[in-house]
């Protein structure tokens, strides 16, 4: 191989371990490939950030009533986040916006409701993975959610659980800004739920999705119709504005928690019901 030719396979390759953009809702490929996990029925999976791109994986599928997806001990967690209809969890139904998450090494079943479903599957990286036992279930079909004039904030699992440290969130906003230069200390992947993410020269639109390495550091703004996104990280992440230094990370549990603790003292001191916790 010639050096130009190294040299380019390099670049790609940096590019890929360090930001993968999806900026459109890819179309509708086979069901993807992973040990211990069985397909049923009638599915359409699109690959939205593949492990071949980045280390960890966002898939989109479209379950008819009485399909499935069997998973028997996987290597990796995978989280499961409904759009649209309803998605049951070894029986449980689980409604839009609800979540669950499924530890290496547990055993359930996914499966769609009587009108169907359609779900984001995030698939964490086994290798990778914080040294815990797995095995857990977690099924959340209301998330810790507040809201300020301005944008809504809702948490369903944040990596606090002694068998896993899986961690999601929902942020939806208004057209305008969004978040100034910053970096965490864990690979993460944004899928667009609502609206449009403006990066830079690039415009992430509804069913898009972003991944972003550790250590990244980048900003987003909000397109003309606003942003609501679903955050996915498959550990304990920490939070550095840029120019900070690793030392200087704080724990996004205790960013996020106190945050939405003072969207509802607020909500609480204007008169209105919060949201149920």
């Amino acid at each position: 191989m010639d050096r130009q030719s190294a040299d380019t396979r390099q670049t790609r390759e940096f590019k890929l371990n360090k930001i993968r953009i999806a900026d459109h809702l890819p179309e509708a490929l086979s069901v993807p490939e992973v040990a211990n996990l069985a397909f049923a029925g009638r599915i359409a999976s699109r690959k939205v950030i593949d492990k071949d791109d980045f280390t960890l994986s966002l898939w989109r599928h479209e379950l008819a009533p009485g399909a499935t997806i069997t998973l028997d001990a996987p290597a990796q967690d995978h989280t499961f986040y409904v759009v649209e209809g309803e998605m049951t969890v070894g029986g449980t139904p689980v409604p839009p916006k609800g979540a669950a998450s499924v530890g290496a090494r547990a055993k359930t079943v996914i499966g769609a409701g009587a009108e169907g479903a359609t779900v984001l599957h995030y698939v964490g990286h086994a290798e990778s993975r914080p040294d815990k036992p797995g095995g857990c279930v977690h099924i959340l079909s209301q998330p810790w959610l507040e809201r300020s004039p301005v944008s809504s904030h809702a948490l369903y699992f944040d990596s606090s659980c002694p068998n896993c440290s899986v961690w999601l969130h929902m942020t939806q906003g208004q057209k305008g800004s969004g978040a100034k230069p910053h970096y965490h200390t864990e690979d993460e992947i944004i899928c667009v739920v609502e609206g449009e993410m403006n990066l830079g020269t690039r415009d992430v639109a509804t069913g898009g999705a972003v991944g972003i390495a550790k250590e990244v550091v980048y900003s987003f703004n909000r397109g003309e119709g606003g942003l609501a996104f679903i955050n996915f990280r498959q550990a304990d992440p920490f939070f550095l504005p840029k120019g900070k230094k690793v030392e200087e990370a704080e724990s996004e549990r205790i960013l996020m928690r106190a945050h939405l603790q003072r969207l509802r003292d607020e909500t609480v001191r204007a008169g209105a019901q919060p949201a149920p916790a």
